[in-house]
Parts: C-alpha cells; sequence; structure tokens
C-alpha cells in the first residue's frame, strides 16, 4: 500500500529496499540529482521507444521545426527567422524566438541526415521530460513518502495527454519541465531561480507564465505582506516583458472571424478528452471542502502545494479567456491541460486520502494506472470516422496517424498529377527532414492555389486527418458535373485517410 503521509526524508534521500541506502546518500548531492534524471530519462525512452521514428507530427511541422531548420541553413540568423513569414503564411517564422526553435536549430546543425536529426531531437525532447518528471519527484516529496512520490511520476507519466506529449518535439514538455522547476524553487524559497525558470517559460510560449504566477500567488497568500507582495511582482515582472516581445513584434497569430461563444464552449469539452483530469477535478470539488480528519491540510507545506493548484487553475481559466476574447480566436487543445497533471493528481490524492483513508487512495490510483494503460491508445471518440487531431494528441493513437499520413501522401506524390495539399500537409512537403519526403516534390501545392474557375484536367487532393478544408474542397468540386473524380484510400487500425483523383471528362 501506498503510503504519502509516512516519514517525510529531504528531498534527495532515496530508500533502496537492496540496502545501499547510506551509499546513496553519501554521494553528493549534485550526482544524485544527474543520476535520478539519467534514470528517469532512460524510462522515457523505453516507454516511448516507439516514437522516436515517427515523421513530425501537426504542430512541429508548421512551426518550430521549420524555424530551426531555416536557422541551420542561414547561419543561425535570429534576427532574419523573425522577419520570415508566420506559419499561416506559410512561412517558418512562427516560433522564431522561442528557444526550442532555436534547439532545433542546432540539433539540424550537427544532425544532418532525416532519420539522424529526428532521433536526436526527439532524444533532447525526453531529456527535457525527464527533468520535469523528476521535478515532480521533488515536488511531492518533502511531503510524502519516497515510495508514494515516485508512483505520482509515474502516474503522471502515464496520463495519456501526457505520455503523447512525451514523444512530440514542441511546445508543450518544456513549459511544463520549466514551469515545475519555477514551482519547485518558489517552494524552496528560491525566489531569484523561480524567476529565471518562469521567464525561460514564457520565452517559449505566453502560457509559460501561468506556473510562476501561480506559486507567485501562491506564496503570496501564505504571507500576505507588502514585502511579500514586492516580491511578488519583481518575480513576474521579467516573464511579463518577455511575453510581450512578440506582440512589440507583432510575432501572433492575428484574430479569426470564428464565433466565440462556439469556441469557448468547445474548448470546454476539451477536458472530457482527459477523463482523468476531469475525474480528479470534479474529486477536488466536491470532497475538498470536507474537513480533514487526518489534519494535513493544515500543514504549511502541504497548504502552500495546494493553493498552487487553485492559483493555476484559476490562472489558467482567466488567460485562456483572455487569450480567445483578445488575443486569438483558436480552439483550447488537450496538450495545454499537461501543466495541471502532477498538481491535480497530487491534490486528488490529499483530499481522497484525509476523507476516505489512504487505502482507499491506493485502491483508486490502482485503478487509474490500470485504466490508462489500456486506453493508452484510444481517442476517446465514439464514431472513428471523426477522428481528429484535437483527440489525437490526447492519446498515442497520433502515432498511427502520422505513419497514416506518410503512406497516403506518398502514393498521392506519386501519381506525378499536381497534389493538392492543406497547409500542414504541405509543410511536411517542403522540408524533407520532417520524415515525410526524400526530396521536395515538384507535383505539390497548396490548397488554396487550386483554382476553382479553371482547375487542371488531372489533379490530386488528399484528404488526411479529417481537414475540414478538405472536406469542403471534396464537397465543391465533386459537384461539377464535367469532373470525375476516384478515391484511393488507406488505413491504419481504426482510422482512414483517402486520397481523392479529380478527371476532366472528355468531350
Amino acid at each position: 500500500m501506498i503510503n504519502a503521509n509516512s516519514n517525510p526524508a529531504p528531498t534527495d534521500q532515496v530508500v533502496n529496499p537492496f540496502g545501499v541506502t547510506d551509499r546513496w546518500t553519501a554521494i553528493p548531492p549534485r550526482i544524485r540529482s544527474v543520476l535520478t534524471w539519467f534514470g528517469v530519462f532512460v524510462a522515457v525512452v523505453v516507454l516511448k521507444r516507439d516514437a522516436l521514428l515517427l515523421p513530425a507530427s501537426w504542430d512541429e511541422s508548421w512551426a518550430v521545426l521549420p524555424g530551426g531548420l531555416w536557422l541551420s541553413d542561414n547561419g543561425f540568423n535570429i534576427l532574419g527567422l523573425a522577419k520570415q513569414p508566420l506559419h499561416f503564411e506559410f512561412g517558418p517564422g512562427t516560433y522564431a524566438l522561442a528557444p526550442v526553435t532555436w534547439m532545433t536549430g542546432i540539433v539540424a546543425t550537427f544532425a544532418r541526415s532525416t532519420s539522424v536529426f529526428l532521433v536526436s531531437l526527439r532524444l533532447v525532447h525526453m531529456a527535457i521530460g525527464a527533468v520535469g518528471l523528476r521535478e515532480v519527484y521533488r515536488f511531492a516529496r518533502p511531503v510524502w513518502s519516497p515510495t508514494a512520490s515516485v508512483v505520482l511520476v509515474v502516474v503522471t507519466a502515464l496520463v495519456p495527454v501526457m505520455n503523447a506529449q512525451l514523444g512530440f518535439m514542441y511546445l508543450e514538455i518544456p513549459i511544463f519541465t520549466t514551469g515545475m522547476l519555477a514551482i519547485n524553487a518558489g517552494l524552496a524559497g528560491r525566489w531569484g531561480t523561480a524567476t529565471f525558470w518562469g521567464a525561460l517559460a514564457t520565452s517559449f510560449k505566453a502560457s509559460g507564465i501561468l506556473p510562476l504566477g501561480a506559486i507567485v500567488s501562491a506564496g503570496f497568500m501564505a504571507q500576505r505582506t507588502m514585502e511579500s507582495f514586492r516580491r511578488s511582482v519583481l518575480v513576474v515582472l521579467p516573464a511579463m516583458a518577455i511575453g510581450l516581445i512578440p506582440v512589440l513584434l507583432d510575432k501572433f497569430v492575428a484574430m479569426s472571424e470564428r464565433d466565440l461563444g462556439h469556441l469557448l464552449w468547445v474548448s470546454w469539452l476539451q477536458i472530457f478528452r482527459i477523463p482523468e483530469l476531469a475525474i480528479g477535478l470534479l474529486f477536488i470539488v466536491l470532497f475538498g471542502v470536507l474537513p480533514d480528519r487526518s489534519d494535513r491540510s493544515s500543514e504549511p507545506d502541504v497548504r502552500l502545494r495546494l493553493d498552487t493548484l487553485s492559483s493555476l487553475i484559476l490562472m489558467f481559466i482567466g488567460f485562456y479567456l483572455f487569450a480567445l476574447s483578445f488575443v486569438v480566436r483558436t480552439f483550447f487543445l488537450p496538450r495545454y491541460f499537461i501543466m495541471i497533471v502532477p498538481f491535480v493528481l497530487f491534490a486528488a490524492w490529499e483530499v481522497g486520502a484525509r476523507r476516505f483513508g489512504p487505502r482507499v487512495a491506493a485502491v483508486a490510483t490502482g485503478l487509474l494506472v490500470v485504466s490508462m494503460i489500456i486506453n493508452m491508445s484510444s481517442t476517446y471518440l465514439l464514431d472513428p470516422n471523426e477522428v481528429t487531431t484535437v483527440g489525437l494528441e490526447s492519446s498515442n493513437a497520433y502515432a498511427e496517424s502520422l505513419l497514416l499520413t506518410n503512406t497516403i501522401l506518398d502514393r498521392a506524390l506519386q501519381t506525378g498529377d499536381p497534389v493538392y495539399l492543406s497547409n500542414n500537409l504541405w509543410f511536411r512537403t517542403q522540408y524533407p527532414r520532417l520524415g515525410y519526403v526524400e526530396v521536395v516534390p515538384e507535383n505539390a501545392h497548396l490548397l488554396t492555389e487550386l483554382n476553382q474557375d479553371d482547375p487542371p484536367d488531372t489533379f490530386v487532393i488528399v484528404d488526411s486527418e479529417n481537414s475540414e478544408l478538405v472536406d469542403d474542397a471534396l464537397e465543391l468540386l465533386g459537384d461539377q458535373q464535367d469532373y470525375a473524380f476516384v478515391s484511393a484510400t488507406a488505413s491504419r487500425g481504426i482510422l482512414t485517410a483517402r486520397y481523392v483523383t479529380f478527371t476532366r471528362k472528355s468531350g
């Protein structure tokens, strides 16, 4: 049975059942930290080994990877990249100022072949994720036993949306890791360090400021003095300044015409694609206000961690409501939730253990782990034909989709006819090191370039990952009586993709 409340010990102490605890504690703390990270890294690589050979995924393909490749090919001219068009303008400059893009450029400079580039970059991201998971242990260890803290790390890594992101090469894992570093530094009173990690997290994407804001808010609630308020402002200011740089340089996605009400409703529903978090949050709300029989919640370290979750949730909601209303009309994505995963699991355990006892909480944890392992490849969607990238990225089914896209794209391009693609698929044909093509094909075109009033005599449209843009084009062109069309399909598991060849009728 897991006992989260027994015999707290220093953060770096590890209880070893083989009797080598003394040897472990004799190792200098910094070396222990590196060894712990390396152990977690090896575990992540083993867990995500199938992801190493995958082609690039959706947002990787039109954001950080094109930018990194551009830097590698253009003398690492960061200012020049910042002047390049953004992804919706079909350019590589979307995250020109994000250190993740710079890191991609460094890897691309030394890893010249496609396979070496993708594998190397994924290993780097897994290494970053291992740091974040190590910080999850450090977050829990001052108030939990070593065994319970390790279990929190394992369960965090197994939550399907987190597990999927550990195999991606994008922004969420770096934000998660730097956010955990900022929170743990704040919990330890190292506010200068927290300021650095929070600013770095915000340099990846504006939402990176949320973990720093959460620990600053929780710290202020614990000590409501003018000195604490002044410290809070000084800690957050660098991150706020860095977050404003893309706005000042006009490097952000413009507003769209999407209906705000519909956008908010669809975004709210994304939490149900991650039932582990939805159930955990509901559990906390229902039982968190009940009396604490163990009196654990009055302990300062426990209270501060629970306040961090409360602050993070409130800031999370406020940030995205503001962003959707005034900055960018985009759907809320499941991957955004990974920054709250360990905190929800921590609070759910605390609430469950104090209300129902540790045995019941341990049984519930076991059932949760079994459920996640069973559903690791599930998209939590009832109709396989309605699978979208939003659903796929919350599970390991994304891997099947990437391989399927590679197959259908290769077959379409081999026809030799003009092939019209949605924006993201077009990016995957323009950068061979994304893993989809060996050279840039001459017959790959953007779907927006198709002249619907005077189409070519023969052309192909690829319908992959249920792109609405592609579906609309198929419906429009399919109604033209002077064109015949033939579909070719491919499938992997429950997923299907197709390309459609349109041919002008003779006579």
